[in-house]
Formats: C-alpha cells, structure tokens, sequence
C-alpha cells in the first residue's frame, strides 16, 4: 500500500528478500479521489491476491478513515486488476467504526477463511465460502486478548501442508518508554491452523518449538498449603514452559 497513491507492487531482487524493486507500473489501482468515477467504491487500500488458474484476484481492505468496504479485483495480471465488487457483504458481527485491514485469505478444511484486523480491536477472522467470487461469511470470532494486541497476522502453507500463522504482539507500554528501550513488540509464536470436525478453528503451536526445550525438571506430589509459599529451588529462568496437574482439595 502506497501512502496517498494507491496498490503497488515491490519484486524480491534477491533470494533473502534484502534488496527490492518497484514496479514501474506502479500504482496498479490508484487511491479514488473525490470527484473521481470510483470514489467510495473502494479505496486502494491494505491488498492481499491470490491466483484462480489463469485469474490474478486481490482483496483490498476496507480503509479505518473514510469506512470504505473491503473490495475485490481480479484480472489477467497483477498490475492489469480491475474492481469486481464489495468483497465482504454480509458482515453482522463488527462494531461501528470498524474495518477490515491487513486481509489475509485462504482455504482452511472445508471452508475459506479471511483473517484481518480491526484497527479498534486487532487480529479477527470470518469463516465462510468463496462461491462465483462472492464470499459469503458464516462466522466471526477474534483473537485478542485482555491487555494485549495480536496485530497484522500473516500466515502461509508450508511443505507440509500446515497453515502457519505470525503476528505482530504490540507493546502496551507508554511510547517514551518504547523510545528508551529501543525495541516494541515481539513476533507471536508461530501456529498452526486448522479447522476441528465441528467447523471451529483449531489453534496449536508448532512441533518445532519442541527443539527449544532444555533443562526439564519435573515435582510431583507436593502440597502447597494455605497463605504460604513453596519455592523450587532448582526450577528458575528468563522463559520457563510449565505443564502442571492441580487438585484444589476445597480451594477457591
């Protein structure tokens, strides 16, 4: 996305993806302007695409500051798209005031999903089928949480088949704290991505993160008594990973 001038394309120049070119075709949809035929329609916003057979496709997000919808384009290239529609008609679940940002979507089991953010409330999905290029949204549910940002998820299909999704978990501290640290926000964990037997997204975190487990140290039957504390004196670190079975015996 081109601040103020519309969708554009940037090519890798480079396996490692250091050193970029941008296209001279770029913009490839310029932002409307007021005045202009398809102003209101869509603004060339936050974009995403895809490729159908011989069909580029592209979703472009539905801008926070002029509450634009999210549309769709396609075309026989991705520097030749044309707008098709509004791409997300029966949205029912969003608040006023929120959009549709940073589209990411995909097919997941028997169901195609868009995964986005809202600007007020961070990372969300809607599940759904993509039908003569419609897509039609049967739910909706978010993935943040109390306190916390899961911001601009990105996902893809590794060789596996696994769909793998990273986002941005933003720092809620106050900004010239941010400023004096020198760093803000982590990446997630990445996750795996699946849909359960009852059409309900299943989260889990990658086997991989299993080879960053060192130094296991396991307890059992210990009894942690009322308004006292029990150290482990050998169980310490900077990140530690706790699995624990509790049997409260009458506690609250």
């Amino acid at each position: 996305h081109g601040v103020d001038a519309g969708n554009c394309i940037a090519l890798a120049q480079d396996d490692k993806l250091i050193r970029w070119k941008k296209s001279p075709s770029n913009p490839i949809v310029h932002m409307p302007k007021p005045g202009e035929p398809d102003y209101g329609k869509y603004d060339s916003w936050d974009p995403h695409g895809w490729l159908e057979g011989d069909t580029y496709y592209s979703i472009f997000g539905g801008n926070p500051g002029t509450g634009t919808q999210p549309a769709l384009f396609k075309g026989p290239a991705m520097t030749r798209l044309h707008f098709v529609s509004r791409f997300l008609d029966n949205d029912r679940w969003s608040q006023p005031g929120e959009d549709v940002s940073c589209p990411d979507f995909f097919k997941i089991g028997n169901k195609n999903m868009l995964l986005c953010i809202s600007h007020m409330r961070g990372a969300r999905y809607f599940l759904g089928r993509w039908e003569n290029e419609h897509f039609i949204a049967e739910s909706h549910a978010r993935m943040n949480w109390p306190g916390g940002a899961f911001f601009v998820p990105e996902t893809l299909l590794d060789d596996k088949g696994r769909r793998i999704v990273w986002a941005w978990c933003m720092d809620e501290r106050p900004q010239a704290t941010r400023i004096a640290s020198g760093w803000s926000g982590v990446m997630s964990l990445p996750r795996v991505l699946t849909l359960g037997s009852d059409g309900v997204l299943q989260i889990e975190p990658v086997e991989e993160l299993k080879q960053l487990r060192f130094n296991p140290r396991a307890h059992q039957n210990l009894t942690v008594n009322s308004e006292a504390d029990l150290p482990l004196d050998d169980i310490r670190g900077d990140g530690l990973e706790l699995a624990m079975e509790m049997q409260p015996d009458g506690a609250s």
